[in-house]
């Protein structure tokens, strides 16, 4: 192997291992930012059977926006974070990533707003007592929402992601 082949092939690796480097960063980024929304996401009336629906219905797709509102819950989160995994792990070259919400009161939640004041509250079975978990038709558990406030830590995400790819 003469100067030149070795040079090229030192070139192709250096490629290869940069392309598989950035796949790696925004993986890691995506997941981190995903996670963090899903993480603070409410989950309202833990006592009812559909609690959880809203963090339930976070979804992770490559290359295509998801549309429809799943049915199901998922009170902390982790069987979202699950699904989130597989679709990232999917993730190559250019691939656009997406993620949403599609259940119908989301940007109501992420703005923090509830349609009317409450009366009495959120019944907390632990401690047998109503919890007002809103004031002034704000939430006190997501006043800043959630995608706003994870977004803002963004330039520290993607710095701690693109640190951890170059290893």
């Amino acid at each position: 192997m003469g100067y030149n082949d070795k040079f090229v092939a030192d070139l192709e690796k250096f490629r290869i291992k940069s392309e598989n480097s950035i796949n790696d960063a925004r993986k890691m980024m995506a997941y981190e930012l995903f996670s963090r929304v899903i993480d603070r996401t409410p989950v309202y009336f833990s006592h009812e059977p559909n609690a959880g629906n809203t963090k339930f219905n976070w979804k992770c797709t490559i290359n295509n926006l998801p549309g429809s509102v799943l049915k199901g819950t998922d009170k902390k989160g982790n069987a979202t974070k699950n699904r989130m995994l597989a679709a990232l792990s999917r993730v190559q070259g250019d691939d656009t990533i997406y993620f949403s919400n599609s259940v119908p009161w989301i940007f109501m939640l992420e703005d923090g707003l509830y349609p009317k004041q409450v009366k009495y509250g959120s019944w907390n079975k632990k401690t047998g007592k109503y919890e007002v978990r809103s004031s002034g038709g704000y939430s006190k558990q997501a006043p800043k929402g959630m995608v706003k406030v994870t977004l803002a830590e963004y330039p520290y995400i993607a710095k701690q992601a693109i640190q951890r790819a170059a290893r």
